[in-house]
């Protein structure tokens, strides 16, 4: 513990005017980031593969622009070896980029290692290579195989809590990896929605969490911050033998209705031009009268769907 308290001017003076950010929006600077999602069909680890490369290198994708190039370290606990390395192969070349000893020399990887997290010495061991190294981003993934304790107690998880803020306290941001519930509430708190104690919503300074759009069943990063103003982000994966290539797109009212008008159609049927009922209509969206006649405003007001001369239905313009 280091215990030192000084007039607030002076700590004021002395603290380094230093960017608040290494991805803006996305990743503060000595922050405790918390990336949450369903198992599997997140993927999360595919998207922070992509974020720590794009970090690493000082690349940009979308809207993922990292200030300039830190060095990164990603602990993966799971998965077999082999498909490991195909799914980061496979985002590098989604990127356009090869495994490059020049261009990833500070992407550094370590695989199955056994690390804990509420384990002082191999804290300890962790914090003397990010010294080393001068890592500026830590990845925990997934942090479930990174402890012994039981999630669900906030004593045992407050000492996973306490390793995390002892690396943290070098000046490096801590991203840990967690899976949600296998059963979500509809309109639940994403903060409530991840696995564990309430201390690990607590704790952090960023939640990224990828959720599926509930109507459109997109993909969904929500970003909710300390000091930030909270976002939405649409992901879109391609996926073929040899690549996965991501869209990463900033989410707003207006593109959701745009969503919602592809599945009418593409997924729906809907025919422009043509009437449909307004209980076919909340049939494709999956929703309660309420919030589909809400949704259903929205898409009137903008202009995407017309109301029929006899005012039943819907029509998509």
């Amino acid at each position: 513990m280091r215990f030192k308290p000084q007039p607030v001017y002076k700590w004021i003076t002395e603290t380094p005017d230093d960017p608040p950010w290494l991805v803006p929006k996305l990743i503060p600077v000595e922050a405790v980031v918390r990336v949450s999602g369903p198992r599997k069909r997140g993927r999360k680890s595919y998207l922070m593969g992509v974020i720590s490369t794009l970090l690493a290198t000082g690349l940009k994708l979308g809207e993922i622009k990292p200030i300039q190039a830190e060095p990164v370290l990603y602990v993966q606990e799971e998965g077999p070896r082999g498909m490991t390395r195909d799914r980061l192969e496979k985002t590098w070349r989604g990127l356009g980029l090869k495994p490059d000893a020049t261009l990833l020399k500070d992407f550094w990887w370590a695989h199955r290692t056994g690390i804990k997290i509420d384990n002082k010495l191999h804290v300890q061991k962790l914090r003397e290579f990010l010294r080393a190294t001068g890592v500026k981003m830590v990845v925990l993934d997934a942090i479930t195989y990174m402890h012994n304790g039981d999630e669900n107690s906030n004593r045992d998880m407050g000492r996973v809590v306490d390793g995390i803020n002892d690396i943290r306290s070098d000046g490096v941001t801590v991203v840990y990896i967690a899976h949600t519930k296998k059963a979500i509430g509809e309109g639940a708190d994403i903060d409530n929605e991840a696995r564990g104690a309430s201390i690990m919503s607590d704790g952090y300074d960023a939640h990224l969490a990828l959720r599926l759009d509930p109507v459109t069943r997109a993909l969904v990063l929500h970003t909710r911050f300390r000091d930030a103003e909270e976002a939405s982000y649409r992901l879109g994966w391609t996926f073929d033998a040899d690549s996965a290539k991501l869209k990463f797109t900033l989410r707003t009212e207006n593109s959701y209705l745009y969503e919602v008008v592809d599945l009418l159609v593409e997924e729906g049927g809907m025919i422009p031009g043509e009437k449909y009922s307004f209980t076919h209509f909340r049939q494709l969206v999956g929703m309660d009268l309420g919030p589909a006649m809400s949704l259903r405003a929205k898409l009137l007001e903008s202009g995407l769907i017309e109301r029929p001369r006899d005012g039943k239905g819907i029509i998509v313009s």
